[in-house]
């Protein structure tokens, strides 16, 4: 199909205001969401991938956490093993 989303992005670009192809068409051609062919009709390239919000380190220690606290669990339970 399409080796990138700008190669689609440009084609669908091309097809909707060189070509002339209705925007309905066009999305049933490239089965795309009409939201989606509003936003790559209004700019020029894509706009890419950014995230809204700042990763925080919140996340490492709670896995971390639960990475170790599983650990010393099992050293446990393996201790009162009865053979």
């Amino acid at each position: 199909m399409y080796d990138t989303k700008m190669q689609l992005w440009n084609e669908v670009r091309r097809a909707v205001l060189v070509d002339g192809v209705s925007q309905t068409q066009a999305c049933q051609e490239f089965n795309i969401h009409s939201d989606t062919l509003k936003r790559i009709l209004a700019h020029s390239e894509s706009p890419g991938w950014n995230r809204k919000f700042k990763s925080t380190s919140n996340n490492t220690p709670r896995f971390v956490t639960s990475t170790v606290i599983s650990k010393s669990f099992a050293t446990v339970i393996a201790s009162r093993a009865i053979y």
